[in-house]
């Protein structure tokens, strides 16, 4: 039985050539240049990314053949960098045989021989443009949304569960004084915005709503960088990741100062009112069209006996003391009133 042949040692031959099918097979084109740019090398993929056969463009310099005429005038400028034994990296915008052009991510590098100098320049291309056009459309999309964002008549918030406040819109400023960075660079400091008299209440709220996840809404008041008095309506809805861990609140704060002032100032029209109708030596009432009674003053019980919820309760209740002799005459007054 005759014995297999030892294995051959690969030649440099050999090896080479392994080493050009290797790169041939690469999913990104590879060029290889002299240091002056002169292609002396162009693998099967910078074929089919460029347009280019590889006969086409061996002997002719690099800077004739990928650049945009956009671009040409910073290809010699890299070239001279990497002449100088300077990498580069970066997108960098090239054009195929036909004239149309694309982004490509590029990486090149100095190779210099056993001395030390200089021998030549490989650069690697990859077509990016659909990531950068991904990228364009997300930084537009954010760009969209900030705009519409901080045009709102509201300031919008972001707290991490951990961390605190890691933004607020510019909007705040104009509501408080303070900057959007003053409230996010210390966790503590919206706690020392809080009016004296809500602080508790709003502190209780936040402990809360920690704990179980649900909406934040209270209305409550800040103190702003001049000393003033501000009313705001505080909504907030917590986010979770996809496994329901929770991650922040999300939320807006509304100025309802004015609400609240024209609130407050019709409740103390209604006292004063109030008080003065119940100070009066009569009885006031009102009613529905229905000849319901909805309210009659306290005088009511001083003069019948008869509390006022006991009127209200029973909205008829003054049709049944009235005196019978005199009740026909009543509703029939109220008949005629109702309809003129």
């Amino acid at each position: 039985m005759t014995a297999p042949p030892p294995p051959q040692p690969i030649t440099s031959v050999d090896n080479l050539a392994f080493q050009a099918r290797l790169l041939d097979i690469v999913r990104q084109a590879v060029i290889v240049t002299t240091p002056d740019g002169i292609i002396t090398y162009w693998n099967r993929f910078a074929e089919e990314l460029y347009g280019w056969a590889v006969d086409e463009v061996i002997g002719r310099n690099i800077v004739d053949v990928t650049p945009s005429e956009m671009t040409r005038v910073q290809a010699n400028a890299i070239m001279s960098s990497l002449r100088q034994g300077q990498t580069w990296t970066g997108d960098f915008l090239v054009q195929r045989k036909d004239g149309s052009t694309f982004w490509a991510e590029v990486a090149d590098t100095p190779i210099l021989d056993a001395d030390g100098r200089l021998s030549g320049i490989v650069g690697t291309s990859i077509d990016v443009t659909d990531r950068r056009d991904a990228e364009q459309a997300r930084r537009a999309t954010e760009e969209q949304y900030r705009s519409l964002i901080e045009s709102l008549p509201l300031v919008t918030y972001v707290e991490h569960v951990r961390s605190g406040l890691i933004f607020t819109s510019p909007q705040i400023e104009t509501l408080t004084g303070f900057t959007a960075n003053e409230w996010t660079i210390e966790q503590s400091f919206w706690f020392s915005r809080l009016h004296p008299d809500d602080r508790d209440r709003v502190i209780a709220e936040l402990a809360l709503t920690d704990e179980t996840g649900d909406p934040f809404h209270m209305e409550h008041r800040l103190i702003t960088r001049d000393g003033g008095v501000i009313w705001i309506r505080n909504e907030a809805h917590l986010r979770r990741d996809e496994d329901g861990t929770p991650l922040y609140w999300q939320g807006y704060w509304l100025n309802i100062t004015s609400e609240k002032n024209a609130t407050n100032a019709l409740a103390a029209a209604e006292d004063r009112y109030r008080t003065i109708i119940e100070n009066i030596p009569i009885v006031t009432y009102s009613e529905d069209i229905t000849s319901a009674v909805m309210y009659t003053s306290p005088q009511i019980e001083q003069l019948s006996g008869y509390a006022a919820d006991e009127w209200s309760t029973n909205p008829y209740f003054w049709l049944e003391i009235t005196h019978p002799d005199d009740r026909a005459a009543v509703l029939a007054e109220i008949a005629r009133t109702d309809e003129t």
